[in-house]
């Protein structure tokens, strides 16, 4: 189920990687040395090209650092984090969210989940799409983790890149709305409220 990866053990990704058809990279990441050297191995892997991949969190603060193109990649950042992808700041990310949006996913290849209120969601074919769900409460912490799960699982399960990713979206988002319930009690919701919100929207009935 998982593998600690020691800096003396960073040689064996490749046989991790082997292993596995979908990858989450930067939740909970770090930047320490550990972390750099586990991204520029990732990029240096061959095995790493024909997995599906998304990038969240510290990932993303390495990447706008060391910016390069992969098709297979779902970037997943909020302003903040778009704004250190195109080198500019949140005032600009926020004033035009669909150009911001798009320009990642052309620039970086793949798709890029803008997250905010009306999450967009763009390919570097030009798709895109905005997600009509979700509430304020989701801006806490540990909510773009959980959706970088989703949409890895549903990677794994074989969804393409945006359909994963503008899927992960709308049940990230409904969730949400039912954990907030009709009252729609917005203060002091958890990522963790989701979860078992996430089983009948992963499992729909069929009438």
């Amino acid at each position: 189920m998982a593998k600690l990866l020691k800096p003396s053990e960073i040689e064996d990704i490749a046989f991790v990687l082997n292993r596995v058809n979908a990858l989450i990279v930067g939740p909970g990441m770090g930047q320490s040395e550990w972390a750099q050297r586990i991204l520029f191995s990732l990029e240096q892997t061959d095995s790493v090209k024909r997995i599906y991949k998304v990038y969240d969190a510290d990932a993303l603060n390495w990447l706008a650092e060391h910016p390069h193109f992969d098709s297979r990649r779902i970037l997943t950042p909020h302003p903040g984090e778009a704004a250190k992808l195109l080198k500019t700041d949140n005032q600009t990310i926020n004033s035009d969210r669909f150009s911001a949006c798009l320009t990642i996913a052309k620039q970086y290849g793949g798709v890029c989940v803008l997250k905010g209120a009306g999450t967009i969601v763009a390919d570097q074919q030009g798709q895109m799409v905005v997600c009509a769900v979700g509430n304020p409460g989701m801006a806490v912490a540990g909510m773009g983790d959980l959706l970088s799960g989703i949409i890895g699982a549903l990677l794994a399960q074989g969804f393409e890149l945006f359909d994963a990713a503008q899927l992960g979206v709308c049940i990230h988002g409904e969730a949400a709305e039912r954990a907030a319930g009709e009252n729609n009690y917005f203060r002091g919701l958890l990522a963790s409220d989701l979860i078992e919100h996430l089983l009948p929207l992963l499992n729909p009935s069929v009438d």
